[in-house]
């Protein structure tokens, strides 16, 4: 896979996948991956997703001078198979929901950086499944990029207790169990 996007065999490879719109923030996440790439030579970034902001990060992956480190993919349907060729998960939004892209991320075991955005905090468990940050917040962001990238060993582990998690608390089993009690849970309250 990571032949297939001319990624080297011992790269560190992070990936986002989201619409390239305001609220993700990609440009914050560009800024973050300069300082880390230029720390760590081993680091790649592949962008998966269009949208309106697409030739404005163009501009700015060439004023970072990162052409040969960022790869903009575009919207795919095949990010399932790509996984395989990406060691951390980054999202980068200022704003956000329940990300399906981040439990997909931890589904597929991969660890995260999440910014603390919508129920970003809620997912990611800081320290044990990823490393949650301020939101717009360019430092953090690099500190726990280059610390994903440089500890690749305990990167995998919280990509292990992410999937863990996320089929727990976020698979439809868990939905469905969770369901299922609640309405217990009604029907005795109205028996009583």
């Amino acid at each position: 896979m990571r032949r297939s996007l001319g990624l080297p065999e011992d790269a560190f490879v992070f990936t986002i996948v989201a619409r390239l719109s305001a609220a993700k923030d990609h440009a914050n996440l560009f800024r973050a991956f300069a300082a880390v790439s230029a720390r760590d030579k081993r680091a790649h970034l592949v962008v998966v997703g269009d949208g309106e902001l697409r030739e404005s990060l163009l501009g700015l992956v060439r004023e970072l001078s990162m052409e040969s480190r960022i790869l903009m993919t575009g919207a795919r349907d095949d990010v399932a198979e790509l996984t395989g060729a990406f060691d951390c998960f980054v999202l980068s939004s200022y704003t956000e929901g329940l990300a399906m892209t981040l439990l997909e991320a931890m589904a597929a075991e991969l660890p995260v950086v999440a910014t603390r955005a919508g129920g970003n905090a809620e997912v990611v468990v800081d320290g044990e499944t990823g490393i949650v940050v301020p939101a717009r917040d360019t430092p953090r962001l690099t500190e726990a990029m280059h610390w994903m990238s440089t500890h690749p060993g305990e990167a995998r582990a919280m990509g292990a207790k992410g999937r863990a998690r996320a089929q727990e608390r976020f698979s439809v089993e868990a939905m469905v169990a969770a369901y299922e009690d609640a309405y217990r849970r009604a029907l005795a309250r109205r028996a009583h």
